[in-house]
Protein backbone atom coordinates (compact mmCIF):
# COMPACT_ATOMS: atom_id res chain seq x y z
CA UNK A 1 0.00 0.00 0.00
CA UNK A 2 1.88 2.92 -0.93
CA UNK A 3 0.24 6.93 -0.98
CA UNK A 4 0.63 8.47 -4.57
CA UNK A 5 -0.32 11.35 -6.54
CA UNK A 6 -1.46 11.82 -9.93
CA UNK A 7 -1.48 14.53 -12.33
CA UNK A 8 -4.53 16.21 -14.30
CA UNK A 9 -5.26 13.29 -17.33
CA UNK A 10 -2.84 10.85 -15.27
CA UNK A 11 -3.82 7.32 -16.73
CA UNK A 12 -4.59 4.84 -13.17
CA UNK A 13 -5.63 1.94 -15.77
CA UNK A 14 -7.38 1.56 -19.09
CA UNK A 15 -10.67 0.69 -20.05
CA UNK A 16 -11.55 -3.24 -19.82
CA UNK A 17 -8.22 -3.54 -18.15
CA UNK A 18 -7.89 -6.31 -15.21
CA UNK A 19 -7.25 -4.51 -12.40
CA UNK A 20 -4.12 -5.21 -9.84
CA UNK A 21 -4.50 -2.76 -7.48
CA UNK A 22 -7.46 -0.48 -6.08
CA UNK A 23 -7.31 2.73 -4.84
CA UNK A 24 -8.61 4.99 -1.99
CA UNK A 25 -9.08 8.85 -3.17
CA UNK A 26 -7.23 11.34 -0.17
CA UNK A 27 -7.77 14.41 -1.97
CA UNK A 28 -8.83 15.44 -5.47
CA UNK A 29 -10.97 13.40 -7.92
CA UNK A 30 -10.62 10.63 -10.43
CA UNK A 31 -12.95 10.23 -13.54
CA UNK A 32 -13.63 7.16 -15.26
CA UNK A 33 -14.16 8.09 -19.17
CA UNK A 34 -15.18 6.09 -21.93
CA UNK A 35 -13.43 5.86 -25.58
CA UNK A 36 -14.83 9.03 -26.57
CA UNK A 37 -13.15 10.93 -23.20
CA UNK A 38 -16.93 11.61 -21.93
CA UNK A 39 -17.04 11.48 -18.56
CA UNK A 40 -18.84 8.21 -17.00
CA UNK A 41 -18.56 9.32 -13.56
CA UNK A 42 -16.47 11.47 -11.15
CA UNK A 43 -14.82 10.21 -7.87
CA UNK A 44 -13.72 12.39 -4.46
CA UNK A 45 -12.26 11.87 -0.79
CA UNK A 46 -12.88 9.30 0.88
CA UNK A 47 -14.48 7.14 -2.11
CA UNK A 48 -12.81 3.36 -3.03
CA UNK A 49 -12.10 2.73 -6.66
CA UNK A 50 -11.94 -0.45 -8.60
CA UNK A 51 -12.51 -2.56 -5.17
CA UNK A 52 -15.73 -4.29 -6.42
CA UNK A 53 -14.32 -5.05 -9.68
CA UNK A 54 -11.72 -6.50 -8.02
CA UNK A 55 -13.56 -8.72 -5.87
CA UNK A 56 -15.81 -9.36 -8.77
CA UNK A 57 -13.41 -9.90 -11.31
CA UNK A 58 -14.62 -7.95 -13.76
CA UNK A 59 -12.90 -4.95 -15.23
CA UNK A 60 -13.33 -1.10 -14.88
CA UNK A 61 -15.86 -0.26 -18.14
CA UNK A 62 -13.47 3.02 -18.88
CA UNK A 63 -10.05 4.53 -18.65
CA UNK A 64 -9.84 6.05 -14.42
CA UNK A 65 -7.63 9.11 -14.61
CA UNK A 66 -6.67 12.29 -12.68
CA UNK A 67 -8.84 15.29 -13.05
CA UNK A 68 -6.31 17.82 -11.13
CA UNK A 69 -3.85 17.01 -8.73
CA UNK A 70 -5.25 13.84 -6.69
CA UNK A 71 -3.34 11.85 -4.19
CA UNK A 72 -4.51 8.50 -3.68
CA UNK A 73 -4.17 5.27 -1.42
CA UNK A 74 -2.80 2.68 -3.77
CA UNK A 75 -3.88 -0.79 -2.18
CA UNK A 76 -1.91 -3.46 -4.65
CA UNK A 77 -3.80 -6.82 -4.98
CA UNK A 78 -1.48 -8.79 -3.21
CA UNK A 79 -1.60 -7.52 -0.35
CA UNK A 80 -5.03 -7.14 0.06
CA UNK A 81 -5.46 -11.29 -1.08
CA UNK A 82 -3.36 -11.83 1.99
CA UNK A 83 -5.92 -10.21 3.98
CA UNK A 84 -8.79 -11.55 1.73
CA UNK A 85 -7.05 -15.20 2.43
CA UNK A 86 -9.45 -16.50 5.41
CA UNK A 87 -12.36 -14.88 4.63
CA UNK A 88 -16.14 -16.61 3.41
CA UNK A 89 -16.75 -15.90 -0.45
CA UNK A 90 -20.36 -15.18 1.00
CA UNK A 91 -18.62 -11.93 2.60
CA UNK A 92 -16.63 -11.29 -0.74
CA UNK A 93 -19.90 -10.57 -2.41
CA UNK A 94 -21.30 -9.33 0.36
CA UNK A 95 -18.09 -6.58 -0.13
CA UNK A 96 -18.42 -6.50 -3.40
CA UNK A 97 -22.13 -5.55 -3.62
CA UNK A 98 -21.85 -3.01 -0.90
CA UNK A 99 -18.85 -1.09 -2.93
CA UNK A 100 -20.94 -1.33 -6.37
CA UNK A 101 -23.83 0.45 -4.75
CA UNK A 102 -21.38 2.88 -3.39
CA UNK A 103 -19.62 3.80 -6.81
CA UNK A 104 -22.75 4.04 -8.52
CA UNK A 105 -23.82 6.93 -5.78
CA UNK A 106 -20.32 8.01 -6.66
CA UNK A 107 -20.16 12.34 -7.81
CA UNK A 108 -21.68 12.28 -11.37
CA UNK A 109 -21.74 14.59 -13.84
CA UNK A 110 -24.99 16.26 -14.32
CA UNK A 111 -27.33 14.72 -16.21
CA UNK A 112 -24.75 11.46 -16.57
CA UNK A 113 -26.40 8.01 -15.97
CA UNK A 114 -24.25 5.60 -14.07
Amino acid sequence: MEIRQFQTNELLALDRAKLESFYYIRSGRLQLMDKKRNVIAQYGPKMLVGLSEYLEGTALKGDLVAFGSTRVVVVEKEEFEEDMKAADPCIKRMLAAIFKTISRRSLRPRGAVH
